[in-house]
């Protein structure tokens, strides 16, 4: 039997959003006003969906199950641009049906886009047809709505504010949460600083470096268990494209020094010579490199999402005052601080807090985190320390 259709199950996310100038909601009385004709109508605005990746089932017309080739694409919804804040409402159905007509044999590839640190599937396309693929709208929705306030490099979320009162305490609390979130941004008050940093240190450690080389003869190993000469070349390769292409994404301000260390005493830099190292495991080598401009650890968050060519790979940069961790994988969140309770082990953002500022500089170990993680990694007290040597050798 020809197949004419495909039925593709799962939990459907519904995001309704407006966004408003920063100019509109100067004072707290602003934000109260605009609040109070926000909230009565909070899914009046522009609306994205998609259906949680993967799905619960794909099936054909014939109730044989299908794969879909999947194509990642971006963010669900745009941040906004600087000067603007987006307000954010979303929400779940469960067990929601997407009906996909299908017009010729060509296998079927989704898009998937991300929201909020999870990917969903949201158009379908045999071939450059895109197909009309439509909710049968028989999920059933959990009451549960949840808000989060978006400026252009930063997220505050909240819990569901519907029905809120405009004179109540509940309004006013709210009101005082979100101008803080935003205030420093605010065209007139310039003097306010952002909680970032004129120069960040930053530092990477490639994964996705060793599992390609895992997948080579003798795992790029020569007969004495030392690392080819082809092997060097290809690993020292993909960590100068990396710091290429962040440089690239933060329009050149990175500073010319780039530090490579295993061991994190013995530091070398990276540059033509740097083929030449005996590391004796990639997976240990991290990148440590100095960003010459301000930027939020937020704003660098969603850079390193944007980095999915390089796999699977662990950052660790300064976020208001705290060193903290953060695991990415392929564009998406694996574990860290911004994966938050979507992370696979469940441990909360505070838990990937590494350390905190010093008054004499630098970073102090986090010995409050719990040992979530045993072995080398970049998430223990001797990670800190090799940080505080690269940012004492990057800024000198």
């Amino acid at each position: 039997m020809n197949k004419d259709e495909l039925t593709v199950c799962g939990s459907q996310l519904i995001v309704d959003f407006v966004e408003y100038s920063l100019d509109d909601v100067k004072t707290k009385e602003e934000l109260r006003e605009v609040l109070s004709e926000y909230i009565p109508e909070w899914n009046s605005g522009d609306r994205e969906s998609g259906l949680l990746f993967p799905p619960d089932s794909v099936n054909d017309n014939n109730d044989n199950s299908e794969e879909l080739l999947i194509k990642k694409s971006g963010d669900l919804i745009s941040r906004p641009t600087e000067g603007n804040i987006l307000f954010v409402s979303y929400y779940f159905y469960d067990d929601e049906v997407y009906k996909v007509p299908l017009i010729n044999n060509k296998p079927v590839t989704a898009i998937v886009e991300r929201f909020n640190g999870r990917s969903y599937l949201t158009q379908y396309f045999q071939g450059d047809q895109n197909l009309d693929a439509d909710s049968e709208d028989v999920g059933e929705h959990n009451a549960d709505v949840s808000w989060q306030f978006m400026l252009h490099n930063k997220t505050i979320s909240m819990e569901d504010i519907r029905g809120i009162d405009c004179e109540s305490e509940d309004m006013s609390e709210l009101v005082d949460n979100v101008y803080a979130f935003y205030e420093g941004y605010l065209s007139s008050n310039k003097e306010v600083q952002i909680k970032s940093e004129n120069r960040v240190v930053v530092s990477v450690c490639l994964g996705t470096v060793m599992l390609a080389l895992e997948d080579w003869d003798d795992c790029g190993l020569d007969e004495d268990g030392a690392y080819t000469q082809e092997a060097k070349d290809y690993a020292i390769g993909r960590m100068k494209v990396f710091i290429d292409d962040i440089g690239d994404k933060v329009e050149g301000f990175i500073g010319e020094k780039i530090l490579l260390s295993d061991n994190g005493k013995d530091f070398h830099e990276l540059n033509e010579r740097a083929n030449t190292i005996e590391f004796k495991n990639y997976d240990s080598v991290k990148i440590y490199f100095l960003l010459t401009k301000e930027i939020s650890g937020d704003e660098l968050n969603y850079l390193f999402l944007d980095m999915p060519d390089f796999g699977q790979f662990i950052a660790t940069f300064p976020n208001d005052g705290e060193l903290i961790g953060q695991s990415y994988d392929y564009g998406e969140y694996d574990t860290g601080y911004f994966a938050g309770m979507e992370n696979i082990f469940k441990f909360e953002s505070g838990d990937y807090i590494l350390g905190h500022v010093k008054e004499a500089g630098g970073f102090k170990f986090n010995d409050e985190s719990p040992t979530w993680y045993q072995g080398p990694s970049p998430y223990h007290e001797e990670a800190i320390k090799a940080y505080n040597n690269a940012v004492e050798m990057l800024l000198e």
